[in-house]
């Protein structure tokens, strides 16, 4: 992205001659005299420098402020396209800009929003959770707000929370994105809605005091405490008048103690105690921006909530249930995808790359008006049943001129693939379909690692930026819920124009997912 990076490269502020640089002593006199207008483009340049730093860090304030320094030329070259970018981005994130002066003033955070706290089957999905509410995606609907995971936590264990504040959605939205995406609704399975004022408790004692202090609802209760292994004793000790009953409650209870639970809370919490140096490092590594020392911050022991049970989640356990008739595991993979990617739908003709046995072309046959599936080996019958999906039995090189006579003059507007290909040699094997894209298209990709891939996320999306030349940008890496432990998703988008050199090494440093420039 134009203006990201380091100082090296970011915009210059004036297309005059470059002047001296301005250098300020400890006690705040200038090291050499300079003019006036010098020092104060000067202060202005290291306000863009460090707005830019946190924004990429994942500051939503920074964000949107990024987003009207851009539009604006203030300390950088304006660039209003990559200005409206960031500030889409922090809209989505909750922000809002004030509306004055044709909404060209600077961003102001929404004010009384509610907090809610999302419970995963394990902590890698927590932590895929919270990279998508930093990164550059729809994942999620507007007005989610800001996200933070709960810890402390390494990259497989951890309590499985990611707790949202300043959101503006309701319970029932909140409910209804949850419940119509095939990864978040396997993933999420329990939903602790706090509000906009939860209350909070030193302890267990002054928890009762508060609860006493309430009073009991006028009507059953179902009661949500998280650690679970607190419910007994809560149950026991709750003042007289409280109806407990899990099926069908009229109110909802929620309960979490956040903190001195080693192992399954603590970034929210107060005493949680640090964790050892291997999992401090450990951490560190799965969230590089976000270091296991400010993974415990000070925070009251309980939090609760009493809430209305109208819009309650209930999580369902069949595992079977990500997408109706689906024919494989790998096809969440693709709906996912989609989603994050704002693909409802692609006019014109989809490619499957490595189709076979018909996942992916099974998805593809409800979002497009035409699939062409590539791979030499056979179909599943029913990944062609609709009518919508050419088969071409043969490799991707071979398939070009058949491939441009299917597609006529509406061209390809969309590739995808999911093989088994190493990362490195993946982009040979795309090549020879990429001219066939029209400007604008995307293309979505697996990328299959021995290892980790989260850990390497920074690495391949600069190889594959380079990978896949000046003709593509928004490279970036995603690891969707429906992903693997070793496996990471790559999506792109064809240019609308030829790029001038070094476009590679621009499109490296567009806005990511949040391990490698936490957004």
């Amino acid at each position: 992205m134009s203006g990201q990076g380091n100082g090296a490269s970011v915009p210059g502020t004036s297309a005059q001659a470059p002047q001296p640089p301005v250098v300020m002593l400890p006690d705040g006199r200038l090291q050499q005299p300079a003019k006036l207008g010098a020092v104060v483009s000067d202060a202005l340049r290291r306000w863009y420098l460090e707005t830019e730093k946190e924004a990429l860090r994942g500051d939503v304030k920074a964000q949107a402020l990024l987003g009207q320094m851009l539009i604006e030329g203030y300390g950088c070259e304006a660039d209003p396209a990559k200005g409206r970018e960031w500030a889409e981005k922090a809209r989505r994130r909750g922000y809002r800009m004030d509306g004055r002066d044709g909404g060209r003033t600077m961003a102001t955070a929404t004010k009384h929003g509610s907090e809610f706290i999302l419970q995963t089957t394990n902590q890698s999905l927590a932590t895929r959770l919270w990279r998508y509410a930093l990164g550059d995606t729809l994942f999620y609907p507007p007005g989610i707000g800001q996200a933070e995971q709960v810890g402390p936590y390494t990259g497989s264990t951890g309590p499985c929370l990611v707790r949202f504040r300043d959101s503006q959605l309701t319970t029932a939205q909140l409910n209804s994105w949850i419940l119509s995406g095939c990864s978040s609704s396997a993933a999420i399975v329990r939903v602790y809605w706090l509000g906009g004022s939860p209350g909070t408790a030193t302890s267990r004692e002054d928890l009762l005091t508060q609860l006493a202090a309430a009073g009991a609802p006028p009507g059953p209760v179902r009661l949500q405490v998280f650690p679970r292994r607190h419910e007994a004793a809560l149950v026991d000790a709750l003042p007289a008048g409280w109806q407990l009953q899990p099926v069908g409650p009229e109110w909802v209870l929620n309960v979490l103690q956040l903190s001195g639970v080693e192992g399954e809370a603590g970034a929210a919490g107060q005493p949680a105690a640090a964790p050892p140096e291997r999992q401090r490092q450990a951490a560190a590594a799965a969230d590089p921006q976000q270091p296991a020392e400010q993974q415990q911050q000070q925070q009251p022991a309980f939090l609760w909530s009493l809430q209305r049970a109208d819009d309650l989640y209930n999580y369902s356990p069949d595992r079977t249930k990500r997408i109706p008739d689906q024919l494989c595991k790998a096809a969440a993979k693709l709906e996912e995808a989609l989603l994050a990617a704002g693909l409802a739908a692609t006019q014109g003709v989809a490619i499957d790359l490595g189709a076979a046995p018909g996942g992916w072309t099974h998805v593809l046959a409800r979002h497009a008006q035409h699939v062409i599936a590539v791979d030499p080996a056979a179909m599943d019958p029913r990944a062609l049943a609709s009518g919508r999906v050419t088969h071409l039995a043969c490799k991707a090189e071979d398939a070009v001129e058949r491939i441009q006579e299917l597609a006529g003059d509406s061209g390809v507007g969309l590739l995808v693939a999911d093989v088994n290909r190493h990362p490195v040699t993946l982009p040979d094997m795309l090549r020879p379909l990429l001219p066939l894209l029209h400007p604008g298209a995307p293309i979505i990709f697996t990328l299959k690692f021995y290892g980790f891939g989260f850990t390497r996320e920074a690495q391949w999306r600069g190889e594959l930026a380079a990978a896949l030349g000046e003709d593509f940008e928004r490279v970036q890496l995603v690891w969707l819920l429906a992903n693997t432990r070793h496996e990471l998703t790559c999506m792109a988008v064809k240019r609308a124009a030829p790029a001038a050199g070094g476009a590679a090494a621009a499109a490296a440093e567009e806005p990511e997912t949040a391990a490698a420039a936490a957004q």
